[in-house]
Formats: C-alpha cells, structure tokens, sequence
C-alpha cells in the first residue's frame, strides 16, 4: 500500500543513510588483515553512531570485534592499536562535537 511506504519512509528516512555509515564501517573493519582499515571503519561506525544512535545497538559487538583485531597479530602490537582505536574513536568525536561545544546553543534569548 502507497500509505504504508510513505508513513515507513516519511518517519525512518534517515535510518537509511546510518545503516550506511554502519555498513561502510564493517566493510572496512573486516577488510584484509590490514589493522589501518580498522581504522577508517571505526570512523564510519562513529559517524553513524553520532548521526543516529540506533547504531548504538551493535556497539558491544564492534568493540569485541576491534578489540579481537587488536590481539590478531602478536603481543607487542596490542597496546599500540589499541591506544590507536581509542585516539581514532575519541578524535572522531571531538570533531563532530566540537562546533557545538564551542559555538553553545544556536538560540539567543532576544530583549
């Protein structure tokens, strides 16, 4: 029925484009054995997660799946990606919230 698609579309438009961001993440994250990919798929997850928290759902098991990424190749290199995944995701944050910080609320009390 049209009346259903437009209702459906008209009210969760924009869980399309965060399922894409989502998507883009886990394509990267499990890209190769390559751990930078890693990277840009985190970023891609936290750019859905910060456009749409119903991301947040699938959060717990990217965090099991990157921290897995992290041991994949040997001891010396844990700690180096992991303190990279979490500048990656802390960064990826800061940049989306910070004109928001910065700048504080758009409305001004007019006299």
């Amino acid at each position: 029925q049209p009346a259903i698609i437009l209702i459906d579309h008209g009210h969760f438009q924009y869980n399309s484009v965060s399922l894409g961001l989502a998507l883009w993440g886990f394509y990267y994250m499990t890209k190769d054995k390559f751990f930078p990919n890693c990277l840009v798929g985190s970023v891609f997850f936290c750019l859905a997660l910060n456009f749409k928290q119903m991301i947040l759902y699938y959060a717990p098991a990217v965090f099991a799946y990157l921290l897995g990424r992290c041991f994949d190749s040997g001891r010396r290199n844990i700690l180096p990606r992991f303190v990279a995944l979490g500048i990656t995701v802390i960064l990826t944050f800061a940049l989306h919230w910070w004109p928001f910080l910065y700048y504080g609320p758009s409305h001004e009390e007019s006299d």
